[in-house]
């Protein structure tokens, strides 16, 4: 595992301890969602692109079959073209950062934890 994805992936697991990297792949069990949505806590997961940190990380994955307040949410497949390599049936939101800055030292810019949190922005948008 290249040394910037081992120190990302340390300062993700200090929030969400059982968070796991595979393949270029992070899963984040247990996310706690806010209400309206069908479930209270869900799995997440993302997939690291190449180029990154240079290039931003894009999608949340979820659990297929979640739903806002009864509905499909928007900018959503499911099930996702891609899914990760993690058991489960998978969906896929339409999702980036607004902005993107990593700095040579992931813990002073982006990074995955702040990633992961600002999924809570998008969750609560609901639709």
């Amino acid at each position: 595992m290249e040394e910037r994805i081992k120190l990302e992936m340390a300062i993700l697991q200090r929030q969400f301890p059982n968070a796991r990297f595979e393949n270029r792949w992070v899963l984040v069990p247990g996310y706690p969602m806010p209400p309206g949505w069908s479930a209270g806590v869900i799995d997440t997961a993302f997939h690291i692109r190449d180029g990154y940190p240079g290039s931003g990380l894009y999608g949340i994955y979820v659990p297929a079959g979640l739903r806002i307040n009864g509905d499909v949410p928007g900018n959503f497949s499911d099930p996702a073209p891609t899914p990760p390599p993690f058991s489960g049936k998978w969906a896929i939101f339409s999702w980036e950062a607004e902005q993107w800055f990593p700095t040579v030292d992931p813990a002073g810019g982006h990074n995955f934890l702040t990633w992961v949190q600002g999924f809570a922005k998008r969750f609560r948008e609901g639709k």
